[in-house]
C-alpha cells in the first residue's frame, strides 16, 4: 500500500480530497522500529505526527516505582502524534513498539506548510482529538463517580462483544 492510500484510510484525513491527501503524502518520510524499541519518549519534544503503516506500538505512562499502565495499543491505520504537534508541548506519553513497525512520519515544518495550503485538513485533526476528549472525560467520569462494581458493569456493556450479543439478540 502506498502512502496516499494508507494517508486516505486514517480517521482524521478521511474526509478529505484526494489531492489534498497526495499533497499529505508527498511531505511523509518513513521511520522503522524494531519490537521492543522506544518510538517517543514522555517528554521528548513533540515534532511529528506518526502514521502507523505496518505493526503494532503500545502508548504507555511509567510510574515513579517503574509501573507501566497502557493506555492505548494501536494498529495499522492508527496514528500518535497529534497533540505535540499542535501545541508544541512535549509528549504526554510514551510509545513503545510491540511488534516491528513502520511508520510515517509527517514533521511540523510540513504540517505547517501544508495546512497553509490545505486548511480543511485541520477539521479532521480537530474532531478526532474532540472525540478522544470526550472519551477521556467519559473515562474520569466514570473512574470518579462510580464504584468498582458499576465500572465493571459498564465496560462490560460497553466491550464491542456485548454490543455484537444485544444487535445478535435483538434481531
Amino acid at each position: 500500500m502506498n502512502n496516499t492510500q494508507l494517508l486516505g484510510q486514517v480517521s482524521i484525513f478521511q474526509e478529505l480530497p484526494a489531492e489534498t491527501i497526495a499533497d499529505l503524502a508527498k511531505r511523509v518520510w518513513h521511520k522503522q522500529a524494531e519490537a521492543g524499541s522506544v518510538i517517543v519518549s514522555q517528554e521528548d519534544a513533540g515534532d511529528a505526527l506518526f502514521v502507523i503503516a505496518k505493526g503494532k506500538v503500545k502508548i504507555v505512562l511509567y510510574g515513579e516505582n517503574g509501573r507501566e499502565i497502557i493506555l492505548s495499543i494501536m494498529k495499522a491505520g492508527d496514528f500518535f502524534g497529534e497533540m505535540s504537534l499542535l501545541d508544541r508541548q512535549p509528549r504526554s506519553a510514551n510509545v513503545v513498539a510491540l511488534e516491528d513497525s513502520e511508520l510515517l512520519c509527517l514533521d511540523r515544518e510540513a504540517f505547517q506548510t501544508h495546512l497553509a495550503a490545505h486548511p480543511t485538513t485541520a477539521l479532521g485533526i480537530l474532531a478526532e482529538m474532540s472525540r478522544r476528549l470526550r472519551h477521556a472525560d467519559e473515562v474520569i467520569g466514570n473512574l470518579a463517580l462510580l464504584d468498582v462494581y458499576a465500572r465493571v458493569a459498564r465496560i462490560i456493556c460497553n466491550s464491542p462483544r456485548s454490543r455484537e450479543s444485544r444487535w445478535t439478540e435483538a434481531s
